[in-house]
């Protein structure tokens, strides 16, 4: 069971919450677009962040997967 919690503000960037995910849709308030080039989020220990608008979002938990990934050489 997933819970969500929010505070109630009015954002530049509009948060989505969509199918067991979270992203920003767009923002005008930044050239750079950082907050929404992170994508979609839906696992513990993902977060996004978006400095203009003042918003730090993760999921808690912890991460299920704590496999290696890759081996670079």
């Amino acid at each position: 069971m997933h819970s969500t919690r929010a505070t109630q503000r009015r954002f530049l960037a509009p948060m989505a919450l969509w199918s067991g995910e979270a992203f920003v849709e767009d923002c005008d308030c930044c050239p750079l677009k950082i907050c929404v080039s992170m994508g979609r989020i839906h696992r513990a220990g993902q977060w996004i962040i978006c400095l203009p608008n003042q918003i730090f979002v993760w999921i808690e938990g912890t991460p299920s997967d704590t496999s290696i990934d890759d081996i670079a050489s």
